[in-house]
């Protein structure tokens, strides 16, 4: 069964780096243009940093580096602006990796999703919103 098009590539991450403050979502890391969650407002993070692109690029020819390597950077705030990030789909909080697509398998194209996201801003705030995304026609 193909599932219906949402026009996004989301990474899972899970951060407790504040005590009694788990942090887990799906980070937006693309949006298709002109897709259905481009339309909706999804935003992918922002473009990397010299420092982020070394070690992204490190760890993809080096996969065990990569454990270590892209937790750092992110940690350290050089990977790359963040984008948003996903943490409830259809009012149900992301617990882990699968979640969107198991979301995804009961939908059809022409159906809405509400996906909840945290967006950064570039003052350190950031704000939650409830964005909600009409499911394209699976691309081929």
């Amino acid at each position: 069964m193909r599932l219906p098009y949402l026009g996004l590539a989301v990474q899972y991450i899970e951060s407790n780096d504040v005590p009694g403050k788990e942090v887990r979502g799906l980070e937006v890391v693309g949006v298709d243009p002109n897709s259905p969650a481009e339309a909706g407002g999804i935003r992918a993070r922002g473009r990397l940093t010299k420092l982020g692109a070394s070690g992204a690029t490190a760890g993809a020819l080096m996969p065990p580096l990569d454990l270590v390597v892209m937790p750092l950077l992110k940690k350290a705030g050089k990977l790359g602006a963040d984008g948003d990030l996903i943490i409830a789909i259809d009012d149900n909080r992301v617990e882990a990796e699968d979640d969107l697509k198991t979301a995804l398998q009961t939908l059809r194209p022409g159906d809405v999703i509400y996906l909840t996201v945290v967006r950064p801003h570039l003052d350190g705030m950031h704000e939650t919103l409830k964005l909600p995304v009409k499911l394209g026609v699976p691309r081929s």
